[in-house]
């Protein structure tokens, strides 16, 4: 069995800025790097959080970007770490530098509770090549899940994405571990127009309440992870007669610790 750690990513991104910083080299720069907004009160100024990195980001152009509260966003940043600027930053918690290529990442939530039956589709429903792709990010930070899904759609098409569980938290045993269950589905809210874009697409889904409850359950078991696998539909027939669910593999995060 395959299983892939949520927190990962965090290590990744450590170790890349502490070889930045021990190469001689006081600036670095990033792209592609997801975070959410955050007004900090202590220095009265909207930061960005970024999982995995141990300081948050701070332009003063985030001001006048339109962006609210705990928004997400994928961004590009350079920061020169020996700029007069960040010479507190060790304290402060925040490095001043520039953002740029930055968009909105969409939300989603997670409910309790089945969209549709499983044996039918939902009207206007895709396939989803790949919930959890390896061509973009995918983590649990912060009571949200970032997923990258592979997902071929038209030019300009609007997706609803739904992410769901079931209340009673039913589990299987996969190779000696409890695994839980998320089911996502993407469905066309507007057509779009030709040609087909293939690529990925990154969502995120606010899932405190499924790891809330998961982790309070495993924890008490003694268990230092939340083992779960997303489901979904990768085939549908062209006539929509036909489809067929898969799952992905094995997905865990950690329970922290007290």
């Amino acid at each position: 069995m395959k299983t892939l750690s949520f927190c990962g990513l965090f290590s990744a991104c450590i170790l890349m800025l502490s070889s930045c910083l021990e190469g001689g080299s006081n600036e670095q720069s990033q792209s592609g790097v997801c975070g959410i907004i955050r007004f900090d009160m202590k220095t009265m100024k909207t930061v960005i959080d970024a999982p995995g990195y141990p300081y948050s980001f701070y332009d003063p152009q985030i001001e006048y970007l339109g962006f609210s509260d705990n928004d997400c966003i994928l961004f590009s940043y350079n920061v020169n770490y020996s700029d007069e600027i960040n010479t507190n930053y060790q304290t402060t918690g925040i490095v001043q530098g520039s953002i740029s290529n930055v968009s909105l990442i969409d939300q989603w939530r997670c409910i309790s509770e089945v969209i549709n039956d499983s044996v039918s589709l939902i009207e206007n429903e895709q396939p989803i090549a790949y919930a959890v792709s390896t061509n973009g990010p995918s983590f649990y930070y912060s009571e949200r899940l970032f997923l990258t899904s592979d997902f071929e759609r038209n030019t300009e098409q609007r997706t609803s994405w739904y992410l769901y569980y079931e209340p009673e938290l039913p589990t299987k045993e996969v190779e000696g571990k409890v695994v839980y269950s998320l089911f996502l589905r993407a469905v066309m809210t507007a057509q779009g127009k030709a040609p087909l874009v293939q690529g990925s697409v990154i969502n995120v889904y606010n899932t405190g309440n499924f790891f809330g409850e998961t982790t309070r359950i495993e924890k008490e078991k003694g268990k230092s992870e939340v083992n779960f696998q997303i489901h979904y539909i990768n085939d549908i027939g062209e006539d929509r007669s036909s489809f067929t669910w898969v799952k992905s593999d094995v997905l865990s995060i950690p329970i922290p610790e007290d």
